[in-house]
């Protein structure tokens, strides 16, 4: 990626872990990893792409740590976590995590991934109960 004396601004960061959230081939999400400089590793918004693109890599020990870094997640981590959790089979990890999340921080993204976590895992009766609760159901919900 270094060429022509060119860096790399956390922007080009960002930009590859997001493109390696959506081809989850492990060895291109560690070479990238490991090309990110340490002092763009405090980034939250980077943290919260790595948090993704561990979990779809199957790594989630890895997007567990980092999660844990985050000083104060938000929703994107929240959410990152938990869609995590929910593509490596771990619906009760992510049904905890989403009973611990701040109620302000859940939009309709957080509720389709904790669905899904919980469909995947077959969860029916929390599923269920999260769906009961959810006051505002948008079509994103339904589907």
């Amino acid at each position: 990626m270094k060429f022509d004396k060119i860096e790399p601004d956390v922007i080009c960061y960002l930009l590859l872990v997001n493109a390696c959230s959506n081809i989850g081939i492990l060895s291109i999400c560690q070479s990238i990893f490991e090309q990110i400089p340490k002092s763009f590793l405090d980034n939250s918004y980077i943290k919260n792409a790595l948090v993704d693109m561990w979990g779809k890599s199957s790594c989630i020990d890895r997007a567990e740590n980092i999660f844990q870094s985050l000083i104060q997640p938000d929703t994107i981590g929240y959410t990152s976590m938990i869609n995590s959790y929910g593509l490596n089979g771990m619906g009760i990890q992510a049904i905890e995590l989403f009973n611990q999340m701040p109620r302000e921080l859940i939009l309709e993204e957080t509720y389709v991934c904790v669905l899904n976590a919980c469909s995947h895992s077959g969860l029916i009766d929390q599923a269920r109960s999260i769906f009961s609760n959810i006051t505002n159901k948008t079509e994103k919900i339904y589907t």
